[in-house]
C-alpha cells in the first residue's frame, strides 16, 4: 500500500518536472531560434536543373547539404531569410574543414 502511494507521488512529480520542461523548451524556441542567422551556399552550376547548397544555422561551418528545383530554392531562401556567403566567408568555412580533416598543417 504505501509503495503504490510514493510512485504516485514520484510520478506526479515527474509529470510535472516534464511538463515545465516543454515549457522552457517551448518559450526558447518561440523566442530564440527565429533570431539565428541562416547561411547558404550554393554549390552547383547556374545552368544545373537543381541547386546543390550548403545551409547552416548561425554556425557556418555546421551544414546540410540540401538539394532543390530552382523554384523551390528561391522559396526556401525568402522564407528562411537567408544570408549568402560570399567567398571570403566561404573560405573560412573551407579553412575550417581542412583543419578538422588533417589537422593544423600551418608550419610552427
Amino acid at each position: 500500500m504505501f509503495g503504490i502511494s510514493v510512485a504516485k507521488h514520484c510520478f506526479n512529480i515527474m509529470k510535472t518536472w516534464f511538463k515545465q520542461l516543454n515549457n522552457m523548451i517551448t518559450d526558447i524556441n518561440k523566442n530564440k531560434f527565429t533570431t539565428f542567422t541562416r547561411y547558404v551556399r550554393v554549390r552547383s552550376a547556374p545552368e544545373d536543373t537543381f541547386v546543390e547548397f550548403d545551409f547552416a544555422i548561425e554556425y557556418p561551418e555546421l551544414y546540410v547539404e540540401l538539394a532543390l528545383p530552382k523554384t523551390a530554392f528561391e522559396l526556401f531562401c525568402k522564407h528562411n531569410n537567408v544570408v549568402h556567403m560570399d567567398k571570403d566567408m566561404a573560405k573560412k568555412v573551407d579553412d575550417d574543414a581542412q583543419k578538422w580533416r588533417f589537422g593544423d598543417t600551418r608550419k610552427i
